[in-house]
């Protein structure tokens, strides 16, 4: 009997590591996005000085601590940093950042995700498309 249920038992341990993987990945990319937000926050105060600039250190901030290991925050501006931090655990590659878009991610998207970002236009004026200050 006992040589018959240690394959169930193995079987059963082999699904709860899975599942406690995929949850360990779940909580990394939502600590991905919430550094994102919380790192982009603080420029927001530029708003009301400098929207144009504020709007770049937004975006540059976000891709600093989201962890897009493909894009670096210097493709928004030259003169931000080129480090991307809070990188994902096992698979780092894996994980594309889209800014204010209106569409996901897809396999044939370029990788600089230039087509996607700022497709998001919440105030439907199209000079300030997906702006993070309007």
């Amino acid at each position: 009997m006992f040589a018959l249920l240690i394959p169930v038992l193995f079987a059963l341990g082999a699904i709860v590591l899975d599942i406690g993987n995929w949850y360990v990945h779940k909580r990394h990319l939502q600590t991905q996005v919430d550094a994102a937000v919380l790192a982009g926050g603080p420029e927001f105060v530029g708003c009301f000085i400098n929207p144009a600039y504020a709007n770049l250190a937004i975006k540059a901030l976000a891709l600093e601590y989201a962890g897009d290991t493909s894009r670096d925050p210097s493709t928004v501006d030259p003169s931000f940093t080129t480090t991307v931090r809070n990188p994902q655990v096992q698979e780092p590659n894996d994980v594309r950042v889209a800014l204010n878009s209106s569409a996901y991610w897809s396999q044939g998207d370029p990788t600089d995700g230039s087509t996607l970002d700022d497709t998001l236009d919440p105030d439907s004026d199209p000079l300030t498309p997906g702006d993070p200050c309007t």
